[in-house]
């Protein structure tokens, strides 16, 4: 959905949340954030917060998409919370909610093991604009 170039407003916060589901998305965020390597990653990026009232299992999904790629999804608790704020600026504004986000991990500890790639996503609804 966001992938195609929809406009979006950033809105800057302070308020950490982890994103669910991300084990699921480890090709995508390899191509996003590079070879696992020693040292992991904490890659600044710009995420995608894409709510889906239509979303069968969830009504109050929120999706994290980077450069187009769906990456995880807000847990289910946080989604509720934040959904709702949502759906309001985009109505309001007609753009998507683009926040500040980190891909994390993707550690090589050894030959054999690794760590996942993981994201963070920086968000408060209390920091949305007004208009």
């Amino acid at each position: 959905m966001f992938g195609r170039k929809k406009k979006a407003t950033l809105v800057e916060s302070s308020r950490s949340l982890k994103v669910a589901g991300t084990s699921y998305r480890q090709d995508d965020l390899r191509k996003i954030a590079g070879k696992k390597t020693k040292e992991g990653h904490d890659l600044p990026v710009v995420a995608a917060l894409v709510p889906h009232p239509s979303n069968e299992h969830d009504p109050n999904a929120v999706s994290v998409q980077i450069d187009g790629l769906l990456v995880g999804y807000l847990s289910r608790d946080e989604a509720k919370k934040v959904q709702p704020a949502l759906l309001d600026f985009h109505q309001r504004t007609k753009t998507h909610v683009a926040v500040n986000a980190k891909v994390i991990g993707g550690k090589k500890v050894s030959r054999k093991e690794e760590t996942n790639y993981g994201v963070r996503v920086y968000f408060n609804p209390a920091d949305l604009p007004a208009s």
